[in-house]
């Protein structure tokens, strides 16, 4: 979604900051230099598959099949690829959720805090489990 809201620099300090990396979580950005890929990333980690319920089904099918089918070959290979990028997309949550977003809220070496501390008990920020 473009054009949603002002635009804001990462720069920016305090809550615009903040709210500037809030709306690429929502999947919301305004302009192309906003990564609306972790809205995404943040959509996929809701509706979660679990890896090994995957992997449990990929084997299934190769015991039925065999290794070698074209077909179970193939699935194997898409999800080893679309499984390697959402880790990836994921890490990058998990950095920028966990480093940024904490320590804009916190006083930290001798720097006073950019954000109240509240921030961190609002609902729709994305809390990657510690």
């Amino acid at each position: 979604m473009q054009g949603v809201g002002p635009k804001i620099s990462i720069r920016d300090t305090g809550l615009g900051r903040t709210v500037k990396m809030w709306r690429q979580f929502q999947g919301i950005s305004t302009d192309k230099t906003e990564k609306a890929d972790l809205g995404l990333a943040l959509w996929e980690r809701r509706h979660w598959i679990q890896v090994s319920a995957v992997e449990s089904f990929l084997r299934r099918l190769e015991r039925r099949h065999g290794r070698h089918d074209p077909l179970v070959t193939a699935l194997v290979a898409k999800w080893k690829s679309y499984n390697k990028a959402r880790n990836l997309h994921a890490d990058r949550i998990r950095q920028q959720m966990v480093y940024r977003v904490w320590e804009w809220s916190i006083d930290r070496d001798n720097k006073p805090r950019e954000n109240p501390a509240e921030i961190l008990l609002e609902p729709t920020y994305f809390q990657y489990p510690f």
